[in-house]
C-alpha cells in the first residue's frame, strides 16, 4: 500500500486529543446531535408516508422509492465520506453535513412533486452519510475499552431517543398544520444543532492528510477491510439485515395506518414504542449485556428480529399486539447495535473508523434494496408478501455472523493499538 492509501485506510481520526479510555462527553454530546439530526431528516419520511402520498398525489409503493434512492445515495456517499474527512477534517466535515441536512430538509418542506422531492431527499443522503458514518467513527478512534462502547452506545441510544420525541412531535405537526411544516421543524433543529457543534467543539480544522485523496487512494483505504474474509462477511451480514428489517420500516406508517386504520398522531405514538424499545436495547447492549460474546448476541438478535417482523407482517395480530411486537423487536435490534459496532471497532485490520463509515454505507445499501424490493412485493402481494420476502435475508445474515475471528488478529485494535498496513 503507498504512503497515501496507508494514511487514508486509518482514517476519520479522533477529534481532539488521542484515544483515550476515559468518556468525555464534550466530545460525545455534539457528535450524538449530529447523528440524531440526520436520523431524523431521513426517518421522518416514514410516519409521514401517507399524509406526503395524499398532499402529493403518489401511491405509497412510488413515494417509498424516494426513500430507496436516498439510501443509495448514503451508501455511496458513506464510501467517499470516511477519506475526504481524513483529507478536509472532520470538523468540517461534519459542518458541511449539517448544512446539507439543513438544506435537504427546507427542500422537502417546498417540493412540489416527485422530481423536487427526489432531488430534496438525495441531497439529505449525502447529509446522512456524515451523520451515520462520520460521528461513530470519531467515536470509534476517539475512545478506547469500556469507553468506546459506552459512547457508540450512547450516540445510538441518542437517536433511538429521538425517535421516541420526533415521531409524535412531527405527525402532531402534521396533523394540526401539514407534513411540510413537520419537516420545517427539522431545519430550525438542524441549524441548532449546527451552532451548537460550532460553537461546542473547537477541534483543530487542520488537515490530516496533506495530498488530496485519489481514487486510488480512496480505493486502498478500504483494501484492509476488503482482503479479510471475516470483515466481509460482517459486512454482507449488515447489508443482508438492513434488508431484512430495516427495509419494512420505510412501509411501518402506511402498514399501521392501512391495515389498522392509524390516524397520523396514532402512527407518531406507535413511533414512541419504536424509538423507546431501541433507546432501550442501545443502552443495554452498552451495560453489563454488552459483556456477554457480541457475536452470539448480534446472531440472536437478527434472528429474533427477522421472525418478529415475519409474525407483524404476514399475521394480523390486533394494534396493541403489534405495538408491543415492535417494542420488542427494536430492543433487540438497539442490543444487536451496538454489539455490531463495538464487534467492528475491536477486530478493524484497518482501524475503527474507516470501517465504521464503510459498515455505515453497507447497511444503508441493505435499507435501500429492502425498501426497493419491499415496495415491489407490496405491489405484488400485500403486506403478507413483504413479511414472506424479507425475512429470507435476515435469516441468511444470521449465518454469516458466527465467525469468530482469531484472537491474535484482534488483538492489536483491540487494545487500541494504530493498526498496521
Amino acid at each position: 500500500m503507498d504512503s497515501e492509501g496507508s494514511r487514508l485506510a486509518q482514517q476519520p481520526q479522533p477529534v481532539n486529543e488521542s484515544a483515550s479510555d476515559v468518556l468525555d462527553l464534550r466530545v460525545v454530546a455534539p457528535l450524538a446531535l449530529t447523528a440524531l439530526v440526520g436520523m431524523m431528516n431521513g426517518f421522518a419520511i416514514g410516519p409521514l408516508l401517507p399524509n406526503m402520498s395524499r398532499d402529493l398525489d403518489i401511491s405509497v409503493p412510488v413515494l417509498g422509492q424516494v426513500a430507496t434512492f436516498t439510501y443509495f445515495m448514503t451508501a455511496i456517499g458513506g464510501v467517499l465520506v470516511g477519506p475526504l474527512a481524513g483529507h478536509y477534517g472532520q470538523r468540517r466535515t461534519i459542518i458541511f453535513g449539517l448544512l446539507i441536512t439543513l438544506v435537504s430538509a427546507l427542500g422537502t418542506a417546498l417540493a412540489v412533486g416527485f422530481g423536487s422531492m427526489l432531488v430534496a431527499r438525495l441531497i439529505g443522503g449525502v447529509g446522512g452519510s456524515i451523520s451515520s458514518g462520520v460521528t461513530l467513527g470519531v467515536a470509534g478512534s476517539r475512545f478506547t475499552g469500556d469507553a468506546r462502547r459506552r459512547a457508540l452506545s450512547l450516540i445510538t441510544a441518542t437517536i433511538a431517543a429521538g425517535v421516541v420525541v420526533a415521531a409524535p412531535l412531527l405527525t402532531t405537526v402534521a396533523a394540526v398544520s401539514s407534513w411540510r411544516f413537520a419537516f420545517g421543524f427539522v431545519a430550525v433543529l438542524a441549524l441548532f444543532a449546527l451552532g451548537f457543534f460550532v460553537l461546542g467543539v473547537r477541534g483543530p480544522r487542520s488537515r490530516t492528510t496533506s495530498n488530496a485523496p485519489s481514487l486510488s487512494g480512496i480505493r486502498d483505504a478500504y483494501l484492509p477491510l476488503l482482503r479479510d474474509r471475516t470483515m466481509v462477511a460482517l459486512f454482507c451480514a449488515s447489508t443482508l439485515q438492513a434488508i431484512a428489517w430495516v427495509g419494512p420500516f420505510t412501509y411501518l406508517g402506511a402498514l399501521l395506518a392501512d391495515r389498522y386504520g392509524f390516524s397520523t398522531q396514532a402512527v407518531g405514538l406507535a413511533y414512541v414504542a419504536v424509538g423507546g424499545g431501541f433507546f432501550t436495547g442501545s443502552l443495554l447492549g452498552g451495560g453489563r449485556l454488552g459483556g456477554a460474546p457480541p457475536r452470539l448476541l448480534y446472531a440472536l438478535s437478527t434472528l429474533t428480529v427477522t421472525l418478529l417482523w415475519a409474525l407483524m407482517l404476514i399475521v394480523t395480530i390486533g394494534s396493541v399486539q403489534t405495538i408491543l411486537a415492535l417494542a420488542c423487536l427494536t430492543v433487540v435490534g438497539g442490543i444487536g447495535r451496538v454489539c455490531l459496532t463495538t464487534i467492528l471497532a475491536n477486530e478493524s485490520p484497518a482501524g475503527p473508523a474507516t470501517t465504521m463509515v464503510l459498515n455505515s454505507s453497507m447497511m444503508t445499501l441493505g435499507a435501500a434494496l429492502g425498501s426497493l424490493i419491499g415496495g415491489v412485493l407490496i405491489s405484488v402481494g400485500g403486506y403478507s408478501a413483504l413479511g414472506l420476502g424479507l425475512p429470507v435475508f435476515g435469516l441468511v445474515a444470521a449465518a454469516l455472523i458466527w465467525q469468530p475471528r482469531p484472537p491474535a488478529a484482534m488483538a492489536p485494535v483491540g487494545r487500541g493499538k494504530a493498526p498496521t498496513s
